[in-house]
């Protein structure tokens, strides 16, 4: 498969669900938020400069109907973590979650698995839950073993749906697309820098449901930075993000509900391109 360069307006598609699916209701919903909300530089630019950091997540609520929880992803939650964030929430908010590194970058046990989905057992009980992402790391290169461990986590989860991020480019085939649909994995599409190894930008479908999740494109300080957020210090333009909307748009009718997170969330950043991406949406 060509690999996507950032000349045209165009993005591939791979809708290999076409024909399974088929036509679905266009007002199937499209969801967008942010990856994470509690971050101090958003004071003052997000939320109110005398808001208390307890209602934060109330207040990201008000202005959005679903959050893409990162936490989990450097420590394992706990239930009490998880009702926590149901009853501070408020809203009939929809979450979805990072499985925890251990399950992408270590060798969790069996064991670890059961304990993290039991806290997530609140958000799946109250139906909030709308998936569990994983994502390898640039190391993870596509072999048979590294297939073996994806086929391992699908079973982990049950009736729980799930996403898969890859960020080397190995991955980007016809198999991969093929394998992630019978194994009902969604393929996370990524906005990111057009860089050596990296995937390029491509809207495939290969569930139930899409996932689409934006990091900038700060070639400069992707593979060199002192501190993390310097990756993700980017501010779409409005031409980076209108060429997505016919995209998204097409997705819906193969999909029964789009999930969109901006992970650029340095100052603020991610919240002004969500906003920027729903009203595009809205017309």
């Amino acid at each position: 498969m060509e690999k996507r360069s950032w000349g045209g307006t165009d993005i591939p598609a791979v809708n290999v669900l076409i024909g399974m699916i088929g036509e679905r209701d266009q007002s199937s919903k499209i969801r967008v938020g942010t990856s994470g909300y509690s971050y101090s530089d958003w004071k003052g630019v997000f939320y109110p400069e005398d808001l208390p950091r307890g209602d934060q997540l109330n207040f990201y609520g008000t202005q959005f109907d679903v959050l893409e929880i990162n936490f989990t992803y450097y420590k394992m939650p706990s239930r009490k973590q998880i009702e926590g964030m149901i009853r501070r929430a408020g809203s009939p908010m929809e979450f979805t979650v990072k499985a925890n590194r251990e399950f992408t970058h270590g060798s969790a046990t069996p064991r670890q698995f059961s304990a993290f989905m039991e806290a997530l057992d609140p958000m799946i009980r109250e139906d909030r839950l709308g998936c569990v992402l994983f994502q390898f790391p640039y190391g993870f290169k596509c072999s048979d073993a590294a297939w073996k461990h994806i086929e391992m986590l699908a079973g982990k989860l049950g009736s729980i749906r799930g996403a898969v991020e890859f960020r080397h480019d190995s991955w980007i085939s016809d198999r991969t697309f093929r394998t992630l649909a019978d194994l009902n994995l969604a393929f996370c599409c990524l906005d990111q820098p057009d860089l050596p190894g990296l995937p390029g930008i491509i809207s495939a479908v290969t569930s139930k449901i899409a996932y689409i999740r934006f990091h900038g494109r700060n070639r400069d300080a992707w593979w060199r930075h002192e501190h993390a957020w310097q990756r993700y210090n980017y501010l779409y333009g409005e031409d980076e993000l209108a060429v997505w909307v016919p995209v998204i748009r097409r997705m819906v009718q193969d999909t029964e509900r789009i999930y969109v997170f901006f992970n650029n969330h340095y100052q603020g950043q991610a919240v002004t391109n969500a906003r920027m991406l729903m009203a595009f949406l809205d017309g």
